[in-house]
């Protein structure tokens, strides 16, 4: 079992105190630089020097890079929760529920064993670690394989070798959908050095240097599971570097707001259409509570859902605890998209509300 949990691959998946400034000096200089006076007072450095990534004692971060980096992963989490519904089959749903800094060494505390965690490299970017815990990694594999319509119990036990395998397609989804949310920050080619099944097999866990690091949750097929996230420290200079430039750039020209970094402060309009009908004027007057309305649609027909407007998924209807709810069944497609897009033109846009 043991020897199922460590694998080798190279192959790429495309997919309030804060810190002085010498310590963040020495957090983000080279391996091996020695920095000279550790032991005399630290003389602060120049204002114009300091960049806004401290961390006070319970590890969150200053706010502008709180959501800076909550925006950009909580892109990365509606990425893949769409992408997780396609592989799985079932509604699935991510998010970036919690950034902090800790180092390797307090991570390793919360870390499950079992549990799936991949050691990530990439050009220039450092070591990365991913753990999927197995409240997330057994259920996804059940769906993938055709289940997942009953909750079931989460197995506590390390994952064997084809288990892994199958692991290998939801990790290459996650880095897909981290990817393109990082796209307008950084350019990132990750891919997967090593997999194991014991944290405390890793030795980067055992380090005190620290990490950024991101939780999100998934719910899926009924169970709720974690995956973590940790990055090296110098993601906070990338960010402090962009969100300079983002201040410096200002409101757009047109009088538009720029949009808010943090995801929490937005709200997205989902709409499902279900049936559309034409009546008469005087039909419309002479309905009354207890009259039935029919349509064309069949009752199996699959339901467009839209968001913001724009056809994003196809779904079926239903109920679940006694409410309305939808099936996501697949993402929609260009070509898939035509009839419901001529629908939108003839009626100014869905007007059938779940």
């Amino acid at each position: 079992m043991e020897a199922a949990c460590r694998l080798i691959s190279r192959r790429p998946w495309m997919a309030d105190d804060l810190l002085s400034a010498a310590e963040l000096e020495t957090l983000l200089s080279p391996a091996g630089a020695v920095v000279s006076g550790a032991a005399s007072p630290r003389a602060p450095k120049a204002p114009a020097t300091i960049l806004p990534y401290g961390r006070n004692a319970s590890g969150k971060l200053e706010p502008g890079l709180q959501q800076a980096l909550m925006a950009v992963h909580g892109r990365c989490a509606s990425e893949f929760a769409a992408a997780l519904t396609t592989l799985a089959r079932r509604p699935a749903e991510v998010r970036a529920n919690a950034v902090r800094v800790e180092s390797y060494r307090e991570l390793d505390r919360r870390l499950e064993s079992p549990t799936c965690l991949q050691l990530l490299s990439g050009t220039g970017v450092g070591a990365w670690l991913l753990e999927i815990t197995l409240a997330v990694l057994y259920p996804a594999i059940d769906c993938m394989l055709g289940g997942g319509r009953v909750p079931g119990t989460v197995k506590r036990k390390p994952p064997t070798e084809i288990e892994l395998r199958l692991a290998a397609r939801l990790t290459g989804l996650f880095l897909g959908a981290l990817t393109s949310a990082w796209s307008d920050i950084a350019p990132l080619e990750l891919s997967v050095d090593r997999v194991e099944c014991n944290p405390r097999s890793l030795p980067i866990v055992a380090s005190d240097a620290l990490a950024v690091c991101v939780r999100f949750e998934v719910d899926l097929a009924g169970t709720r599971g974690t995956i973590h996230l940790a990055m090296p420290a110098e993601v906070l200079r990338v960010f402090a570097s962009r969100a300079a430039q983002s201040s410096s750039a200002g409101v757009p020209s047109g009088g538009e707001s720029p949009r808010a970094a943090d995801p929490s402060d937005a709200t997205v309009e989902i709409v499902a259409h279900l049936a559309e009908t034409t009546i008469e004027p005087h039909e419309l007057e002479a309905l009354s509570p207890g009259d039935l309305m029919t349509t064309s649609t069949p009752a199996d027909a699959t339901v467009a859902v839209f968001q913001n407007g724009e056809l994003r998924f196809h779904a079926r209807s239903g109920a679940v605890a006694g409410r309305k709810a939808i099936e996501i069944e697949r993402l929609a497609t260009a070509s898939g998209s035509s009839a419901s897009k001529e629908d939108a033109e003839t009626s100014d846009g869905p007007s059938s509300l779940l």
